[in-house]
């Protein structure tokens, strides 16, 4: 038995080998990127832009291991590595076509032999490098102008950010090794790590970072719209007061032949360089059954923040926004830095380790950040047998969010009473109606929201 534990204890560290990087306070890091590209390589960049083909060719990278002292990971262009097939760490095949169908199409995957960590890494390695150009754009629509007027706001939102990541940071260095849910922290990091470094021409070595980067403010677009209040930003009177104007939908096709799954976001005009992302992670099956997932993305974006999402656990999960009405709410009391973690990190764990919409549900509760506040929808295709009746019970599960505050429910009766179940930005559980101001919103009918 002391032996099985043993090689238990040594698997688990293998799969957390990475060195963290110590923490930086480079402000320079925090807004801007453009200056750390040379001309050359911007001049390189927009001549190789392929915008508008016809004939949707995918671009492939490997990243593999050169054999080095350090074991430095290098970018070779095609499907294999020069030396081994064994020092292929990730494979990714990118198709750029924004301009003929509005997509970007991105496919990574990694392989067996390499801790998980390095595979984490090596894996936003290959986004990194392969979406290069539409993460540019991406930057300068959506983070390049976001303290422009703002300096206060984005003073007080550096703050609270490095506090968040430092406690983060704490965490995984003291957590054991042996706990699932922190080494998928430190995993989501390291896949980040690994974007910013291709994506900055950095040399490649396979580390985890917790610092303020452009790349780290890509993630945090639906955490902006509570953070914004939280922390007292200027409305913008061009944009929309409320965050809220995204649909769901599951509906079963007649005789239950069928079970559709859809979703329609809602966002600005900058935000329209989208990326359909496919991720494949060798990961053990048994330990995270969501190892392979795809979702509508942005680009260096490392969940969909639509939402809409798939899982080889047999998962599918989209999310419409609750907007908060109770002011109240954006108090240090329900948002802090210390004790919290983000949607965009959430959500991205409990797609990868659970395998019931119930289990999504309860997962994806723990660490309520307060920020992008949503009605969440987890259909269970599993328990999906077409022609079949449905279920009576946690095929389909919601979750609903305020700071402070989150409540679930099976809603599997709702679909198989009415056949459909309906998202519209509307909280169905009476407690979070309160909770977020709603229900007393719906006493005046008049208010722009509801035009």
């Amino acid at each position: 038995m002391r032996l099985l534990l043993l090689l238990a204890s040594l698997f688990i560290l293998a799969q957390c080998s990475l060195k963290i990087r110590p923490k930086t306070n480079k402000v320079d890091e925090y807004w801007g990127v453009e200056e750390k590209e040379s001309g050359s390589q911007k001049k390189k960049t927009v001549e190789k832009n392929p915008h508008g083909t016809s004939q949707y060719k995918y671009e492939y990278v490997s990243v593999c291991r050169n054999g080095t002292s350090e074991d430095l990971l290098d970018v070779v262009a095609g499907k294999t590595c020069p030396r081994s097939k064994d020092d292929q760490v990730a494979l990714g095949r990118y198709s750029n076509q924004v301009n003929t169908t509005g997509w970007g199409i991105l496919e990574i995957e990694t392989f067996e032999g390499h801790p998980y960590d390095v595979q984490a890494y090596a894996a936003g390695v290959a986004e990194g490098h392969l979406t290069k150009l539409q993460i540019y754009y991406h930057y300068l629509n959506t983070i390049k102008p976001l303290c422009l007027n703002h300096t206060g706001f984005c003073k007080r939102l550096y703050m609270y950010l490095q506090q968040n990541l430092d406690w983060i940071r704490r965490q995984v260095i003291e957590k054991p090794k042996s706990d699932l849910y922190w080494r998928h922290v430190n995993l989501t990091f390291a896949q980040l790590t690994g974007i910013y470094d291709a994506y900055m021409n950095r040399n490649l070595t396979p580390e985890i970072g917790f610092d303020i980067t452009p790349i780290y403010l890509i993630q945090l677009s639906g955490e902006l719209f509570d953070l914004n209040k939280y922390l007292n930003k200027t409305p913008d009177p061009q944009e929309d007061p409320e965050a809220g104007h995204c649909s769901g939908f599951v509906k079963l096709a007649p005789n239950n032949s069928d079970m559709f799954f859809s979703h329609v976001a809602m966002s600005s005009l900058s935000t329209m360089n989208r990326v359909l992302k496919l991720y494949k992670f060798a990961y053990d099956p048994k330990e995270v059954p969501g190892r392979i997932v795809s979702f509508s993305g942005y680009a260096a974006a490392l969940s969909s923040a639509d939402d809409y999402t798939l899982t080889s656990a047999g998962l599918a999960s989209i999310e419409t926004t609750i907007a908060i009405f109770n002011n109240t709410l954006y108090t240090d009391r329900f948002i802090k830095p210390n004790g919290q973690i983000h949607c965009w990190v959430r959500s991205f764990i409990a797609n990868a380790l659970t395998k019931t919409s119930k289990a999504w549900v309860d997962l994806f509760a723990r660490y309520n950040s307060g920020t992008y506040n949503n009605q969440w929808t987890v259909v269970d295709y599993k328990m999906f047998k077409p022609g079949q009746p449905i279920p009576d019970k946690d095929m389909l599960w919601i979750l609903e969010q305020t700071p402070g505050f989150t409540e679930t429910m099976d809603v599997t009766y709702y679909l198989k009473r009415f056949t459909y179940f309906p998202s519209y930005n509307i909280p169905m559980i009476s407690t979070i109606s309160q909770i977020s101001g709603f229900s007393k919103k719906v006493e005046f009918p008049s208010s722009v929201y509801f035009k």
